[in-house]
């Protein structure tokens, strides 16, 4: 039954992006001291989302309106500046970014908890 819940999917999906941010995150901080290391990113949790496709809103009457989408957030780009050995690792930024996973991390289990009361309290338990 669970499975069937498209919340309880999207949650799941968001956890583990906001899993992959974290781990992409952790190894930019590993490489901070090594020579010619570039960052590398994950794409956002709602570009990821929309490539996978089924982002438009379901109408289940014809009466109905249409949604719009909303104007996307744009990830903030870390400019850092390059260091003399070649290496664009900003410790800064990167802590940043850890934060932002781990909140994007919080929020899906927030959601995920309270589908799951949703879903219990309308089977009576």
């Amino acid at each position: 039954m669970q499975k069937g819940l498209d919340l309880f999917r999207t949650a799941s999906a968001m956890a583990v992006h906001a899993s992959q941010r974290i781990n992409q995150t952790a190894i930019n901080i590993a490489n901070a001291d090594t020579p010619g290391y570039r960052v590398q990113s994950v794409a956002s949790f709602a570009d990821s989302y929309q490539a996978a496709g089924n982002t438009a809103l379901l109408q289940t009457r014809s009466g109905h309106l249409q949604g719009q989408a909303l104007p996307a957030l744009g990830a903030h780009a870390a400019l850092a500046e390059e260091s003399p050995n070649g290496n664009s690792v900003s410790l800064e930024t990167e802590a940043v970014a850890a934060i932002d996973a781990q909140r994007e991390h919080t929020q899906a289990l927030t959601i995920y908890r309270h589908g799951l009361t949703l879903l219990r309290t309308s089977i009576g338990g």
